[in-house]
């Protein structure tokens, strides 16, 4: 999670282990690692992704997909 705040309005939620446990599916495996991708694609919120750009703009890399 990347988070811009330092998380105070969050307390209530994300930092709630109440709310938490409410929510489905919680709590969720987590990935040991990231899964490499080789092409940019759409994945669920939950994924662990991680890319190689290799210093090229997006452009580059979607123009090579």
């Amino acid at each position: 999670m990347i988070m811009l705040d330092e998380g105070h309005r969050h307390s209530d939620t994300i930092y709630n282990e109440a709310w938490l446990a409410d929510l489905a599916g919680w709590p969720c495996k987590q990935p040991a690692e990231p899964e490499m991708l080789s092409r940019i694609k759409p994945a669920h919120e939950s994924a662990w992704t991680r890319f190689p750009w290799a210093r090229r703009r997006l452009d580059d890399v979607l123009l090579s997909q």
